[in-house]
């Protein structure tokens, strides 16, 4: 899109005529220091005839000037680095505008899912990404019809989280010697990392222990629920990474005499965008193993943490 800008100076009181209709063109006449400004949005390539008219005036000065103006988008989130990306994640925010900015011109700005909002004190726009998996595309027209040779449009491809791209070891977790437990802390990432979920919450869902054997089926096997970090939201950040301290993986100690025995804590998850929808998404489960020498080892989202009675952090991979 161009702007073109007309001043006549020294003029009381002036009028612009073309070959196009003013509707099209969405004149609007501004008052300037030396006399009346128009401007109006037309298409790249165009030539158009401009005949300045002014009253009680025989003698004046007009200038006319054109500015070439693209319609840019920039994701708010700064991961992943490409901001100028049109792949989004659910609810996730972009800024919208032209460069240079198209001041002096009225434009609406139209989403066919989600939100556009105005930015205070600019004169960019606010697109929020609806909350589902969506092709949205974001339309641009003029003050009083479509630009010349129809609307300008900028096309955005949305994606709902698929589940855990991958997870990082960050640290494993002490015990005292001669106990038995073992237990990692972990930083998941939810899948794709091509886009951010820095809107999102998500939940580890609590459900008793299953698939229990051995010792546990005697001394009992403990669930999973909020004193393990279940049942409670935390947030995603730009990167896709889980809110610290989740994710813990780790086991209580459990008491001698030591036989063999495992259970498995089954896992589902669940992500909102503020008080919005809950939906599914699939985590990883976690399984516990106990042998009759005390070493324990603790499995979830492809890593594992083993530990002897006689070492204090144990192995993790």
């Amino acid at each position: 899109m161009r702007t073109k800008a007309g001043i006549c100076q020294r003029a009381q009181r002036a009028s612009l005529t073309t070959r196009l209709p003013s509707a099209v063109l969405g004149l609007r006449a501004l008052m300037a220091h030396f006399g009346w400004q128009c401007r109006m949005a037309v298409p790249d390539g165009s030539d158009i005839d401009i005949t300045p008219r002014v009253a009680a005036s025989q003698h004046y000065i007009y200038t006319e000037t054109a500015l070439k103006h693209k319609l840019l988008s920039q994701c708010v989130a700064t991961t992943p680095a490409n901001q100028a990306r049109t792949d989004l994640g659910v609810g996730e925010q972009v800024n919208l505008f032209f460069a240079p900015p198209a001041t002096g011109l009225s434009t609406f700005f139209k989403a066919s899912a989600g939100s556009v909002s105005p930015i205070a004190n600019t004169y960019a726009l606010l697109f929020t990404a609806p909350s589902n998996r969506n092709n949205v595309t974001i339309t641009v027209t003029g003050v009083s019809a479509n630009i010349v040779n129809g609307p300008m449009t900028l096309a955005f491809n949305v994606l709902e989280p698929t589940g855990i791209d991958h997870a990082n070891i960050i640290q494993r977790f002490a015990y005292a010697i001669g106990t038995a437990g073992a237990g990692m802390q972990l930083t998941p990432y939810l899948a794709p990392t091509s886009v951010s979920f820095y809107r999102l919450q998500c939940m580890e869902v609590g459900q008793p222990a299953s698939s229990v054997t051995g010792y546990f089926q005697v001394n009992g096997a403990p669930a999973h629920d909020s004193s393990s970090g279940a049942n409670q939201w935390f947030q995603i950040l730009q990167d896709n990474s889980w809110q610290l301290p989740w994710d813990n993986a780790g086991s209580p100690t459990y008491a001698p005499p030591w036989s063999a025995g495992t259970y498995t804590w089954v896992i589902p998850g669940k992500w909102k965008i503020d008080s919005g929808d809950q939906h599914d998404i699939p985590f990883s489960n976690q399984s516990f193993t106990l042998d009759s020498s005390g070493t324990v080892t603790v499995t979830k989202f492809g890593h594992t943490v083993t530990r002897h009675i006689n070492e204090q952090y144990g192995t993790a991979q």
